[in-house]
């Protein structure tokens, strides 16, 4: 990350990080009766959700002379899209018709039909790799995702499945969020591996952090749903639970888009 825009651009991330922190401190929420807080904070999420989707786009104008590579960063950039229009419709719906949000909600079906391009775009990435990862590092990193999908089978799915008062999709999204997010993680770790020590490898190491903590988000959302834990009420002030969730959500996107736009000044797109 030697260029100048490269650094400004981390920079940013770090001051927009920052900005979600310090609305979710409890005297800043309450100061500003939860609404303003709300309003920055799922703005920031939906631009930089659309701002994934819009550098993958970019990527994929910038690989005419490979079909792979369009398909790859096509793929990403529709499911970025879909997440983005989910983010914006739960903002809509939360926010401008000041209704209950329902769980789960319109926004929910973006959010799952998303999960299909995104996973595509980072299977074919890999698959699409001349080399495979060392053995070592496969096994090392296979045996940390067992664990992880333990953490998630405990606090993410276990707990769905022992209320027995979800409806048939409610458990479907209940149960996708946390698995989805770990099998991209999955995906997005073995190309980092696979491209380990390259010029590409910074890129790659973002995009499966932003994945983690996307795991991390909505396995704290879906746990801490189920047990009444996850505070989104105007004028309650925000408890750890919900400042975890919130900003883990966020810091997903960022490092995604982060990574997507070292992606992009590697190939001279921006």
């Amino acid at each position: 990350m030697t260029d100048t825009l490269s650094r400004s651009a981390l920079g940013l991330t770090a001051a927009l990080l920052a900005v979600v922190g310090l609305l979710h401190i409890t005297p800043v929420y309450t100061a500003a009766s939860g609404i303003p807080a709300q309003w920055v904070y799922n703005g920031m999420t939906t631009l930089t959700a659309l701002t994934c989707a819009g550098l993958s786009a970019l990527l994929w104008g910038a690989s005419a002379r490979s079909r792979q590579s369009r398909q790859i960063w096509g793929a990403l950039a529709v499911g970025f899209l879909l997440w983005g229009i989910g983010d914006a419709i739960f903002m809509v719906e939360q926010l401008v018709l000041r209704r209950e949000v329902l769980y789960p909600a319109a926004a929910d079906v973006f959010f799952a039909v998303g999960y299909a391009p995104l996973a595509y775009g980072m299977a074919a990435r890999y698959f699409t790799l001349r080399t495979q990862p060392d053995q070592a590092l496969q096994l090392v990193t296979g045996v940390l995702f067992v664990v992880l999908a333990g953490i998630v089978l405990v606090l993410g799915v276990i707990p769905v499945l022992q209320t027995g008062e979800e409806t048939a999709f409610a458990l479907f999204i209940s149960l996708l969020y946390p698995t989805g997010d770990l099998l991209l993680a999955f995906g997005a770790s073995l190309v980092f591996l696979t491209l380990s020590g390259g010029r590409l490898s910074l890129p790659w190491a973002l995009i499966p952090v932003g994945a983690l903590l996307f795991v991390a988000a909505d396995t704290t959302f879906i746990y801490s749903n189920v047990t009444g834990g996850y505070i989104a009420s105007d004028g309650l002030p925000v408890n750890a639970v919900t400042f975890f969730s919130d900003f883990t959500y966020y810091a997903a996107y960022a490092a995604m888009a982060l990574g997507i736009f070292l992606q992009a000044r590697l190939q001279r797109v921006i």
